[in-house]
């Protein structure tokens, strides 16, 4: 029975522990917090709470694990990329087949208009997408044929989707700019695809379709019974179009085309 390593068992992270679990694999993992570790550890065969940062004796599994799947966000701790590199160096050691994925973002590209794809320059404008970088880095540096980057556009999912945020808001910035979403059961599809059939590399993962930003957002707040959000319309500036070559090469089917085509959770 194969075994999977959850490192970071957030939004993205749980929902993949549980998937993974109903197909039969083990499933060991970490928690920021005491209290979640406890709370999940008996729907799974090990749960530590870890943070980046602290003892990597801390993370002593007893299992020895087929995949690692690091979901920790940049945000999360100060010296990012420092940390989860040195916890991707201890993990290695001691799992030394283990395979990696990596979610990493579309967000190390940079905002430029241009079509993107996997081959395309890197341009990393923010902080935490600087610290993407470094770990991706890293891990090609490192462990080129065991680890997977997947470049996530931005997540959907449950209860989780950006018109939330955009609803009733005025001033919104490019209205003409075409969006990058990616549902969050894509990305559990390509990542259990990557775990039956492992292929290193980096990988983007964004729906094929990407509808314009102001007809998009207002669609999702009508059909959600929100607020219009209200652009700027004098801001004719557009964004990167994410384009996913290397998914194709595994013969990758998406689920979810296109964001109109989001399940519509209230």
């Amino acid at each position: 029975m194969k075994t999977v390593g959850i490192i970071g068992l957030g939004w993205l992270g749980l929902e993949l522990a549980s998937s993974f679990k109903k197909m039969g694999f083990q499933i060991v993992g970490t928690t920021r917090s005491l209290s979640k570790a406890q709370e999940i550890k008996r729907e799974f065969n090990q749960i530590i709470p870890y943070q980046l940062g602290e003892s990597l004796e801390i993370l002593s599994f007893n299992y020895q694990v087929d995949l690692f799947v690091l979901t920790i966000p940049p945000s999360s701790v100060v010296e990012y990329s420092i940390e989860l590199n040195k916890t991707i160096r201890f993990l290695k050691k001691n799992h030394k087949t283990a395979k990696i994925v990596y979610t990493s973002s579309i967000s190390v590209y940079g905002s430029a208009s241009r079509n993107i794809d996997e081959t395309s320059s890197i341009n990393p404008e923010t902080l935490n997408a600087k610290k993407i970088v470094e770990v991706e880095r890293y891990l090609t540096e490192n462990y080129y044929e065991s680890a997977a980057i997947i470049r996530l556009a931005g997540l959907v999912g449950g209860n989780r989707d950006p018109v939330h945020y955009l609803s009733g808001k005025t001033g919104v910035k490019k209205p003409r700019a075409k969006v990058n979403l990616i549902h969050r059961e894509d990305v559990l599809h390509l990542i259990l695809t990557l775990m039956e059939h492992f292929q290193a590399g980096i990988f983007n993962l964004a729906c094929t379709s990407h509808p314009i930003r102001k007809d998009y957002y207002n669609w999702m707040a009508e059909q959600k019974g929100l607020l219009q959000v209200e652009f700027d319309e004098e801001d004719i500036r557009l964004d990167k179009v994410v384009n996913c070559i290397a998914v194709k090469s595994m013969n990758f089917e998406f689920k979810y085309n296109s964001p109109y085509d989001f399940p519509i959770s209230i």
